[in-house]
């Protein structure tokens, strides 16, 4: 048994040194057979091979790895819990407590008017909670991009038995619209959906059987690795949050669009696919589904102001002297940011409150905000409680401190993977157009905010969840992933052809590095959008 295992650390180099001066080192790649002697753990444990292999140098460098992800999550779980324990909670308890009502109507506001959609809700083909996500708010763009398919006229037949009108016994509601500044359908909208239509002319637009049996076979790998993270190996902590972020991009954001299945059902189960390490399905739905695609870097896109008040990510945002070292601060908040949506999106829309520092509520742009919450107050706090009942999983297998300082380095890995995949996407400066004659098409807007990257990679196409090609994901989001890489050659000649520049960047590197540019552009003064989200003095 030495021998043999003198002949395997052998080509393992420094590792030799160790074994043998270590038997803990030993024993967990080896196991005791009655009558075989040592014989080699399974997998799971060989692949501690990993953690022998440190060295002076190693350890140091894993070891700094390690503090910088943890450190940023000291202050930010500080703070979470004093406002949680000094605030929140009191409030929750209190008289004061905010209260979520439902409102008495039921309007859906499509091109300016109005439809009580109720009676047809179960019968919706996309299921009941896709056309819910209107209710009681301007659906326009949410009705536009997910009806690319539909038979128009039918729609309208639809639409007309459930219209709204004038009458003295059920006047209108008060939903103004917030996009009558841009056009719907315009030649360049219908091109792109006439080019979807034929491309899927009797085949499904969902996602390809081969991305369903490779993000299964994922699905197996983040249950696989969670057991083993339970159990205190090491190489779980890597690979679940690898696994949970990639099932995010290729499988729980393709369902919040509802583009997995026709079968309304199995979207929603597959939308959790990403939780705990990502984000919520319920509320990924309402900042991400609703608000940043309907209105992408426009005011009441929700995702330009979660930095605040570190740093802000848009010009809408008026500068103040606390966004100087910004380029500085944003390094400390990414590791953080799944943390910040699987945990304080949730309380915060429960609660209600009001930030102390930006004076709002989270998510205040939205116009059916305290009927979505009154809603779907059950589902937010079911996420929530799931998301820590792995804390406390982790505390039971490991300890208090050890536990936390686990999840928190799983949240950080994905965190950067998701920030790597994201932020780069609408989050630099060529992305901010505005409403002029040039961009007065909702959906030639919708192309031009977006930026791509390595566009011919099939690789990138599948490991980004389409979100290499986000211009065309913008434009039609009901379409799976799978197929934009087929998609995007003829999406890019019609938007030459009605005269829109895709910007387009040679890999994932320089992508991010856009996004990295445009938040120490911001940390210096300039041209200020009059709406600010800040309290100024």
């Amino acid at each position: 048994c030495i021998q043999q295992r003198c002949k395997l650390c052998a080509s393992m180099g420094d590792a030799v040194h160790i074994c043998l001066n270590d038997s803990s080192h030993f024993d967990s790649l080896w196991g005791l057979n009655g009558t075989l002697g040592y014989t080699l753990l399974p997998a799971p444990d060989a692949l501690g091979v990993l953690m022998l292999m440190q060295g002076p140098m190693v350890d140091m460098i894993f070891r700094t790895l390690t503090t910088l992800l943890l450190f940023p999550w000291i202050p930010a779980a500080g703070t979470f819990v004093i406002v949680f324990c000094f605030r929140t909670l009191p409030k929750q308890l209190g008289p004061s407590r905010k209260k979520f009502d439902k409102m008495e109507s039921s309007v859906w506001t499509i091109h300016g008017k109005q439809y009580d959609m109720t009676g047809y809700v179960k019968h919706h083909p996309g299921g009941e909670w896709a056309i819910n996500l209107g209710r009681n708010r301007d659906c326009t763009g949410l009705f536009e991009s997910y009806h690319v398919f539909a038979d128009r006229a039918k729609l309208d037949k639809i639409l007309a038995r459930y219209e709204i009108r004038q009458i003295h016994d059920r006047p209108p509601v008060d939903v103004p619209s917030k996009i009558d500044d841009l056009v719907f359908n315009d030649a360049f909208h219908q091109e792109v959906k006439e080019m979807c239509r034929k491309h899927f002319q009797g085949k499904s637009h969902k996602m390809k059987p081969s991305a369903c049996c490779v993000n299964l076979m994922m699905v197996f790998l983040q249950i696989y690795s969670i057991y083993y993270f339970l159990c205190g190996r090491i190489w779980a902590m890597i690979v679940w949050p690898l696994t949970g972020a990639l099932l995010s991009f290729t499988l729980a954001h393709d369902a919040s669009h509802f583009a997995v299945s026709r079968r309304p059902w199995l979207n929603s189960l597959a939308s959790y696919a990403g939780m705990p390490t990502t984000f919520p399905a319920t509320c990924w739905s309402l900042q991400h589904v609703v608000q940043h695609h309907v209105y992408v870097n426009d005011h009441d896109d929700v995702d330009l102001f979660h930095f605040l008040p570190a740093c802000r990510t848009t010009r809408l945002t008026r500068w103040a002297k606390s966004f100087r070292w910004q380029y500085l601060v944003i390094w400390f908040l990414l590791p953080t940011v799944t943390g910040h949506l699987t945990m304080v999106v949730p309380v915060d829309l429960i609660s209600g409150q009001i930030d102390l520092v930006t004076g709002e509520r989270r998510y205040e742009q939205v116009q059916n905000l305290d009927d979505f919450v009154a809603r779907s107050r059950l589902n937010i706090l079911g996420e929530l409680l799931t998301t820590l009942t792995f804390y406390v999983l982790s505390i039971m297998s490991f300890g208090l401190v050890d536990g936390i300082r686990r999840m928190w380095i799983t949240h950080s890995i994905a965190s950067i993977l998701f920030v790597l995949a994201t932020q780069g996407a609408h989050l630099q400066e060529e992305c901010m157009v505005g409403t002029e004659e040039e961009y007065s098409s909702w959906a030639k807007r919708q192309a031009a905010s977006s930026v791509n990257f390595a566009v011919d990679s099939r690789f990138w196409s599948f490991l980004s969840g389409g979100l290499n090609t986000q211009s065309i994901h913008h434009v039609v989001p009901s379409i799976a992933c799978s197929h934009y890489h087929d998609l995007y050659p003829e999406f890019r000649r019609i938007c030459a052809k009605h005269g829109i520049h895709l910007k387009e960047t040679s890999s994932v590197i320089k992508f991010f590095q856009g996004f990295v540019k445009w938040i120490g552009e911001l940390a210096e003064v300039g041209e200020e959008s009059e709406t600010h989200h800040l309290k100024t003095s």
